[in-house]
């Protein structure tokens, strides 16, 4: 796959994982009765986005709970507010890394933490 592919469709990966994550918001909010059925077409449509990336070599990353590292694919939005300090965490993904093996395709955009020392 050529490198403008490759971007193009870790653009649309990223896209459709932020839709999948509007989407879980929203089923967790629905009435028991449906909620469950919701969140399990989330689950499978994350499965199927992970199947048709799997086939192309790609893979989104994400980082929840993690300490922030250097050789981590992401920015911290508001690393800012954390310089200097240790234990910094990923709080939550805005968008995930799509690597391709141990090549970055994109970054990712986080939310930084204060995590523990």
């Amino acid at each position: 796959m050529s490198a403008d592919a490759e971007t193009i469709l870790g653009a649309l990966a990223v896209d459709y994982w932020k839709l999948l994550r509007s989407f879980e918001r929203l089923a967790s909010e629905a009435p028991a009765e449906k909620s469950a059925r919701l969140q399990a077409q989330a689950r499978f449509s994350a499965g199927r986005l992970s199947t048709h990336l799997e086939a192309y070599g790609l893979q989104l990353a994400t980082f929840e709970g993690q300490a922030i590292a250097a050789e981590m694919p992401i920015v911290a939005i508001n690393a800012d507010e954390f310089e200097g300090q240790p234990g910094v965490i990923v709080e939550s993904t805005i968008e995930p890394a799509v690597v391709a093996g141990s090549r970055i395709v994109s970054v990712g955009r986080v939310v930084a933490a204060a995590g523990g020392v």
